[in-house]
């Protein structure tokens, strides 16, 4: 579905996409200006690392790690039907898309990022330059919702140390927004699943297929558990840590896994964190992203493709292919390149 919202995306003009953008940030209330206010009710594990504190409402983000065939994007889209205010995006999926030869067509930054990934000496710094891409998509994806009620994200397919990405672009911390839901899963259950689900369009792109079989993908995640662990402890702060997150035993019936699942999101982030969030003004929460397919009642939908592509122009517009912005810094002033140089 999303690999044709983006052909739709793509046959819509230049201009049809910005104003699209805009016309959903221009919906979006600004955010009060004193970096020590918080929602009322939301929760505050703590400032460890001397990360950024929220100037506004502070967001859930939900990220669902777990080894490929744990059943991470159907969890994601259960728990969104659980918790309807809240956006869902596998973070693979975008990924897929921002790597496709459209994508790549339509973007000078996804055009090198391409071309970087399809060199095997070059993939790794091609695969940061897309995590930090993808960031910035799912950031600006829950801006532009923000005004219907949505409330936070749910996402897969984003690695632990990317995390501080996405916080930094959302101007929040870490210990104050992420729930992280670990999926617990056998090596044979994974394998089986993935011999039954097969390649995905865009796989080979991302170097799943010419470097490694599914036993290898299975290994490489065994092989990244410490190294994600380690991450989420120096970006969350070991107190966060502990309350933040929790384990769910992938292996169980589809059923029992969004049970546990809910139960553990409800359980870290509290009434308050989870609870609906009214629409602005009146707005109807289950209105759809202009240029989008309308909402199941009550849910809210973000049309992802349209919105990659904005992200990419906003980006293309903003920074030269190394990171660098196009118009020269304040005096005195450095800014990070946010991971895409």
């Amino acid at each position: 579905p999303h690999a044709r919202g983006l052909a739709r995306a793509l046959a819509m003009t230049a201009a049809d996409v910005d104003a699209t953008a805009a016309a959903e940030e221009a919906s979006t209330p600004a955010q009060p200006s004193s970096r020590s206010r918080s929602r009322s009710g939301a929760r505050r594990r703590g400032d460890e690392g001397g990360s950024p504190v929220c100037t506004g409402p502070v967001p859930l983000l939900c990220l669902l790690l777990g080894g490929p065939g744990s059943g991470k994007t159907a969890l994601c889209r259960g728990l969104q039907a659980q918790f309807p205010h809240l956006l869902a995006v596998s973070g693979g999926d975008l990924a897929r898309l921002a790597t496709s030869d459209e994508a790549a067509a339509a973007s000078p930054l996804l055009h090198s990022v391409a071309r970087q990934l399809a060199d095997r000496r070059r993939r790794k710094a091609a695969g940061r330059r897309l995590a930090a891409f993808v960031a910035e998509v799912l950031a600006d994806g829950l801006r532009s919702r923000t005004a219907d009620g949505a409330g936070g994200l749910i996402f897969d397919g984003v690695r632990a140390r990317d995390l501080e990405v996405l916080t930094a672009a959302l101007g929040c911390s870490a210990a104050q927004s992420c729930v992280v839901l670990r999926l617990e899963c056998p090596r044979e259950t994974m394998l089986e699943r993935l011999r039954a689900r097969g390649d995905r369009q865009g796989d080979e792109r991302l170097g799943l297929r010419d470097t490694t079989d599914d036993e290898g993908r299975v290994e490489a995640h065994a092989q990244r558990a410490a190294e994600d662990e380690e991450a989420l402890r120096s970006l969350l702060g070991d107190s966060a840590f502990q309350t933040a997150v929790r384990t769910v035993d992938a292996a169980r019936t589809t059923e029992d896994v969004l049970a546990a699942a809910e139960a553990a999101l409800r359980a870290v982030a509290g009434a308050a964190a989870v609870a609906h969030r009214p629409a602005a003004d009146g707005a109807a929460a289950a209105a759809p992203e202009r240029g989008g397919a309308a909402a199941p009642p009550g849910r809210l939908l973000v049309d992802w493709p349209v919105r990659l592509l904005a992200t990419a122009r906003r980006l293309d517009a903003d920074l030269h292919l190394d990171g660098r912005p196009r118009v020269a810094p304040a005096s005195g002033t450095s800014p990070a390149k946010g991971g895409f140089a």
